[in-house]
Protein backbone atom coordinates (compact mmCIF):
# COMPACT_ATOMS: atom_id res chain seq x y z
CA UNK A 1 0.00 0.00 0.00
CA UNK A 2 2.99 2.02 0.89
CA UNK A 3 4.44 1.55 -2.61
CA UNK A 4 1.07 2.30 -4.11
CA UNK A 5 1.35 5.57 -2.31
CA UNK A 6 4.91 6.95 -3.78
CA UNK A 7 3.98 5.57 -7.44
CA UNK A 8 0.59 7.74 -7.43
CA UNK A 9 2.62 10.95 -5.77
CA UNK A 10 5.35 10.09 -7.56
CA UNK A 11 2.71 10.35 -11.34
CA UNK A 12 1.44 13.69 -10.19
CA UNK A 13 5.21 15.65 -8.69
CA UNK A 14 5.84 14.18 -13.20
CA UNK A 15 2.56 15.76 -14.73
CA UNK A 16 3.43 19.03 -12.29
CA UNK A 17 6.89 18.90 -13.99
CA UNK A 18 5.30 18.60 -17.41
CA UNK A 19 2.65 21.52 -16.79
CA UNK A 20 5.30 23.85 -15.83
CA UNK A 21 7.60 23.16 -18.30
CA UNK A 22 4.59 23.90 -20.26
CA UNK A 23 4.08 27.14 -18.88
CA UNK A 24 7.56 28.51 -19.02
CA UNK A 25 7.48 27.27 -22.96
CA UNK A 26 4.26 29.56 -22.84
CA UNK A 27 5.94 32.41 -21.95
CA UNK A 28 8.86 32.23 -23.33
CA UNK A 29 7.18 31.85 -26.76
CA UNK A 30 4.82 34.89 -25.84
CA UNK A 31 7.91 37.09 -25.07
CA UNK A 32 9.61 36.09 -28.55
CA UNK A 33 6.61 37.09 -30.19
CA UNK A 34 6.33 40.60 -28.23
CA UNK A 35 9.74 41.29 -29.13
CA UNK A 36 9.41 40.55 -32.43
CA UNK A 37 6.35 42.84 -33.21
CA UNK A 38 7.53 45.77 -31.34
CA UNK A 39 10.81 45.89 -32.49
CA UNK A 40 9.64 48.56 -35.29
CA UNK A 41 8.23 50.70 -32.11
CA UNK A 42 11.72 50.83 -30.32
CA UNK A 43 13.05 51.51 -33.53
CA UNK A 44 10.75 54.69 -33.81
CA UNK A 45 11.65 55.99 -30.79
CA UNK A 46 15.71 55.35 -31.12
CA UNK A 47 14.55 57.72 -34.26
CA UNK A 48 13.07 60.76 -32.76
CA UNK A 49 16.36 60.85 -30.25
CA UNK A 50 18.45 61.04 -33.07
CA UNK A 51 16.71 64.12 -34.51
CA UNK A 52 19.75 66.26 -33.58
CA UNK A 53 23.18 64.93 -33.98
CA UNK A 54 26.15 66.59 -32.85
CA UNK A 55 27.47 67.32 -36.07
CA UNK A 56 24.57 69.57 -36.72
CA UNK A 57 25.58 72.11 -34.19
CA UNK A 58 28.22 74.29 -35.45
CA UNK A 59 30.57 75.84 -31.95
CA UNK A 60 31.87 79.01 -32.37
CA UNK A 61 34.34 80.72 -30.20
CA UNK A 62 32.56 84.34 -29.03
CA UNK A 63 34.82 86.78 -28.08
CA UNK A 64 32.56 89.42 -25.85
CA UNK A 65 34.13 92.31 -24.42
CA UNK A 66 31.72 93.26 -21.59
CA UNK A 67 31.22 97.15 -20.76
CA UNK A 68 29.40 98.61 -17.76
CA UNK A 69 29.43 102.14 -17.68
CA UNK A 70 31.37 103.34 -14.58
CA UNK A 71 29.73 105.28 -11.78
CA UNK A 72 31.82 107.60 -9.23
CA UNK A 73 31.45 106.58 -6.22
CA UNK A 74 30.04 107.20 -3.47
CA UNK A 75 26.69 107.31 -4.81
CA UNK A 76 24.65 110.34 -4.33
CA UNK A 77 20.46 109.20 -3.06
CA UNK A 78 19.58 112.04 -5.47
CA UNK A 79 21.22 110.11 -8.83
CA UNK A 80 19.26 106.53 -7.82
CA UNK A 81 16.13 106.48 -9.85
CA UNK A 82 14.50 103.99 -7.70
CA UNK A 83 16.08 104.88 -4.16
CA UNK A 84 12.54 106.21 -3.05
CA UNK A 85 10.86 102.60 -4.33
CA UNK A 86 13.85 100.69 -2.68
CA UNK A 87 13.88 102.14 0.81
CA UNK A 88 10.23 101.59 0.90
CA UNK A 89 10.82 97.61 0.33
CA UNK A 90 13.94 96.64 2.10
CA UNK A 91 14.71 98.46 5.10
CA UNK A 92 18.99 98.97 5.14
CA UNK A 93 20.50 99.88 9.21
CA UNK A 94 21.97 102.81 9.81
CA UNK A 95 25.02 101.49 9.28
CA UNK A 96 24.55 100.98 5.55
CA UNK A 97 22.41 103.97 5.07
CA UNK A 98 25.46 106.28 6.14
CA UNK A 99 27.73 103.68 3.81
CA UNK A 100 25.38 104.94 0.28
CA UNK A 101 25.35 108.24 1.62
CA UNK A 102 29.00 108.93 1.98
Amino acid sequence: MLNLFYKLNFKDIRRQNSFNLLKIILVVLISITFFACTGNAFGEVTLTKQLIEPDDILLEELKVTPSVPAYPLPLSTAKIANYQNFSEKILLSPKALSLLKN
